[in-house]
């Protein structure tokens, strides 16, 4: 009977153990050292509604591992410069400018760090890496945050 009880207890550990995990959570590259980074899983799934092929298929590949994020202090202090230059307290992550496109995109993408929710720091994520992969604001194409900005929580 004591092992019966005893195998029971293992039982309702392990599966407590796995109610809570998370599962389908797969951390982008390089977000080890930053916070509010979304999953790779929670990224694709906002990329996937970019009308654009090209893009659409450029920003999957930058949650699946071809983006790097840095969020380190020169970072963090540019977050806050933009933020105060724009007006904003919401710059989500910036990219610097170049001649990147879909086939060609800039791997480095700053993160801001914002504390957002996880279903808004995938659409920031998106947001940034679609100008890692030459969008632009008033591009359309159905990248969260057209308009200049994600407004969200």
């Amino acid at each position: 009977m004591r092992m019966l009880g005893a195998a029971l207890i293992l039982i309702f550990g392990i599966i407590s153990l796995f109610s809570c995990s998370t599962y389908n959570y797969t951390p982008m590259r390089g977000s080890e050292d930053c916070r509010y980074v979304p999953s790779v899983e929670d990224c694709q799934a906002v990329a996937e509604r970019i009308e654009d092929f090209c893009l659409k298929s450029c920003v999957i590949r930058m949650c699946r591992g071809d983006a790097n994020i840095t969020c380190d202090d020169v970072v963090q202090t540019e977050c806050v410069e933009r933020s105060a230059k724009h007006g904003k307290d919401d710059v989500g992550g910036f990219v610097r400018r170049g001649p990147q496109t879909c086939e060609m995109p800039t791997e480095e993408l700053n993160w801001c760090q914002l504390p957002r929710t996880p279903p808004c720091q995938a659409r920031i994520m998106v947001h940034e890496l679609a100008h890692a992969c030459g969008w632009h604001h008033l591009d359309g194409k159905g990248v969260p945050g057209n308009e200049g900005s994600v407004r969200c929580l």
